[in-house]
């Protein structure tokens, strides 16, 4: 391999002709390169995997299933008309590993990640702490796919009008933005027992348990392909995934209720008063 001296006002014809990009040097160079939507924001470039975590194994698969599959393997939701999950939330005492399985799943899905602490939001001046959170959403949306880390949620989450300090509404105005910037406001038409929203989960559940089965046979094809290409046929039509009986009885298994037997019979009893 000749060696170029990269200081030489000239390089030789013949050398500049040999030269090829490949995809193989752009992946690399996108790798280690940023956005520049992210220059002016604290960009962590996380180097952990899921083999560095012990444990959590449903809780892992829960997280590949609702933010890993959909970015790799988009067109398998798509045929369902399904679309990534809009947020996943950790809970438990300090410690737990939250901020490391926010990590392991960043990188996984070659994504960037922002870590975000909740108070860090909130500032003097009145409607900044607003602004704080459109920013941060639209350096994510210029960087997708990216992945954002909320520590300290609770300090933003909490039932709107009710802290003491919210005197000029900041906690509610955050916590609106927020929810704003998610598209998650909508209001839910209740049906016997559970709402919009909790049909709208079971479904999106089925669908994973049913694209779960055909991710795997996809990754056992493709592992069988690597160790014998030659046994492997060059064209595999691929398999329309399908969804049985069985996915949504084991979905409604696992489905909770948002809505009470005594909010639905107040409900009902202030529906006869109109």
């Amino acid at each position: 391999m000749d060696v170029i001296e990269l200081e030489d006002e000239e390089i030789d014809d013949e050398i500049l002709n040999s030269m090829a990009v490949t995809n193989h040097h752009l992946k690399t160079a996108l790798s280690t390169s940023n956005p520049s939507a992210l220059r002016e924001t604290a960009v962590e470039v996380p180097n952990v995997s899921w083999e560095d975590i012990g444990g959590l194994e449903s809780v892992k698969r829960e997280l590949q299933e609702t933010v890993q599959y959909p970015i790799e393997h988009l067109e398998k939701f798509e045929k369902f008309g399904m679309y990534p999950s809009k947020g996943v939330l950790f809970y438990g005492h300090p410690r737990w590993g939250k901020t490391l399985l926010a990590k392991v799943i960043a990188n996984e899905c070659q994504a960037n990640f922002i870590s975000i602490k909740g108070p860090e939001l909130f500032t003097m001046w009145f409607g900044e702490s607003k602004v704080n959170v459109r920013k941060i959403f639209d350096k994510a949306r210029g960087s997708a796919p990216c992945i954002q880390f909320y520590d300290e949620l609770d300090s933003i989450a909490t039932q709107r009008g009710s802290s003491v300090s919210n005197a000029w509404g900041v906690v509610d105005r955050v916590l609106n933005q927020l929810l704003t910037e998610m598209d998650e406001i909508a209001l839910a038409k209740y049906t016997t027992g559970f709402s919009g929203v909790d049909i709208t989960e079971i479904c999106q559940r089925t669908c994973k348990y049913a694209i779960r089965k055909n991710i795997k046979k996809d990754i056992e094809r493709e592992r069988m392909r690597n160790e014998n290409p030659e046994a492997m046929e060059e064209y595999v039509i691929d398999e329309v995934t399908e969804i049985k009986a069985a996915h949504f009885e084991k979905s409604v298994k696992y489905a909770c209720m948002s809505v009470s037997d005594a909010d639905i019979c107040k409900y009902q009893a202030f529906a006869q008063t109109l």
